[in-house]
């Protein structure tokens, strides 16, 4: 059956689809929360299945099928408005299938988090030039301050490590200072108490002991 759509008016036909501007397309049983976005993908959707069923014109029927226009035309009319309700039918089992398979109703409700997310967040306020040099140069040269300031942090960062590195050193240096002063001091007391037993030695014993070794 070769169905040509045509803009001319019907031949006293009132057309009924079964539609209606508040039918749902193919979501009868639906449950699940629908925002702004979904609701209008499916009036579109109705709206294009409408405008698809009504193009279904009673004389492209009767053109093509003139035994039955001429002999029977109420059978015609009959036959064409249950294949527009088959057809109609037809349709919104695919698009209900298309919605449920590509999970459309969560992707919309999440387009809608997003869009109001991004609404209601406070937009900055573009620069605008005031008119007075001395307040808009402050302007410019601020962010210029700020990385320079930025830069400045960051050295002072690393002087700082450096100077803690540094004092771990020094510290280090001055144990070690410390610990060879203390041998130090520990060979000079040594040195000292034999120092003191020598020189309570007799000096006669010593020059005999002198003698002994040179004779020897």
């Amino acid at each position: 059956m070769d169905l040509v759509t045509e803009t001319q008016p019907a031949l006293g036909i009132a057309e009924t689809t079964g539609t209606s501007e508040t039918e749902s397309t193919g979501e009868d049983s639906r449950t699940e929360y629908e925002g702004p976005h979904m609701i209008h993908l499916r009036q579109a959707l109705q709206k294009t299945r409408k405008k698809c069923i009504d193009s279904l014109k009673y004389n492209t029927f009767a053109r093509k099928y003139k035994f039955a226009h001429e002999s029977a035309p109420h059978v015609l009319r009959h036959c064409l408005e249950e294949f527009k309700e088959q057809l109609d039918n037809m349709i919104k089992d695919e698009l209900k299938e298309m919605i449920t398979q590509e999970d459309l109703v969560p992707l919309f409700n999440n387009l809608d988090t997003l869009i109001q997310e991004g609404t209601s967040k406070e937009l900055k306020q573009a620069w605008r030039p005031s008119g007075i040099p001395q307040i808009d140069i402050k302007d410019h040269l601020y962010q210029v301050k700020l990385e320079e300031k930025e830069k400045l942090l960051k050295l002072l960062d690393a002087t700082n490590e450096e100077t803690r590195r540094l004092k771990e050193l020094v510290e280090k240096k001055k144990q070690h200072i410390n610990h060879t002063q203390i041998k130090i001091q520990d060979h000079l007391q040594f040195f000292d108490k034999a120092y003191e037993a020598c020189d309570q030695i007799p000096s006669r014993e010593i020059q005999s002991c002198q003698m002994e070794l040179d004779y020897i």
